[in-house]
């Protein structure tokens, strides 16, 4: 049983978001499955707190919801700021905004850099689909926290959509400062109904990153571990 419980644990400890403390940044990336806050806790605690003051989030597709809600509000409470290092998807997006300050780093080409959200979703929730109904709970909460960040800037429109969408549906967010020409869309709903298919995105006229509140400056980040944020 013992032996059990610790191949679990070390699965677990696999499997999650890797963290890695470079100078005064703390670089999170990979996958969030439910471990990352007291890992958090640990590295910090080795570390040192008082030595960060900026979160990497570097490609992410997300994972646990009310972890992501977790580490959100403890990024939120030392006063620190966030940056997307290419791709932050669902749960990372919501750590993404615990940032006071939130930004884009320059470790990426434009078209590589991108926080994105979507309703919360849980195996609970699609077997609650198939029986035809389903607990809001987790996507209202969700809702609610990148309004309050946002300083209340996201329009109602866009958290309609966001509330609204399906697991494979996406808001996305560009940075305008870098589209290839101005004036070009930087929000875009995204859908990839089968993996096999390509993914369609159609622009969301109107409105930009900034004027949502979702990045709170156009000044690019560079990651202290750029080098190797390039290779990927």
């Amino acid at each position: 049983m013992r032996l059990a419980v610790l191949l679990v644990l070390l699965s677990t400890q696999a499997l999650a978001m890797d963290i890695k403390p470079v100078g005064d940044q703390l670089i999170m990336s990979g996958r969030i499955n439910g471990g990352e806050f007291a890992r958090l806790r640990d590295v910090l605690a080795e570390y040192g707190e008082a030595r960060i003051h900026t979160v990497i989030l570097r490609d992410s597709p997300g994972g646990d919801h009310w972890e992501s809600l977790r580490v959100g509000e403890f990024i939120r409470d030392r006063g620190w700021r966030t940056a997307v290092s290419g791709m932050c998807s669902s749960g990372c997006a919501l750590m993404f905004m615990g940032g006071l300050e939130r930004h884009f780093t320059d470790d990426k080409p434009e078209s590589q850099t991108r926080v994105s959200f979507h309703g919360s979703y849980s195996p609970a929730d699609t077997l609650r689909a198939r029986a035809g109904g389903r607990n809001w709970e987790d996507t209202s909460r969700s809702v609610s926290w990148i309004k309050e960040r946002s300083d209340g800037k996201l329009s109602e429109a866009l958290l309609d959509r966001v509330a609204m969408m399906e697991k494979h549906e996406f808001l996305r967010f560009t940075d305008p400062s870098r589209t290839p020409k101005a004036g070009m869309p930087s929000v875009f709903h995204c859908v990839q109904p089968e993996k096999s298919l390509p993914r369609k995105c159609d622009p969301v006229e109107g409105t930009d990153s900034y004027r949502e509140g979702i990045i709170t400056s156009k000044v690019l980040l560079r990651s202290n571990d750029r080098p190797e944020a390039m290779a990927r």
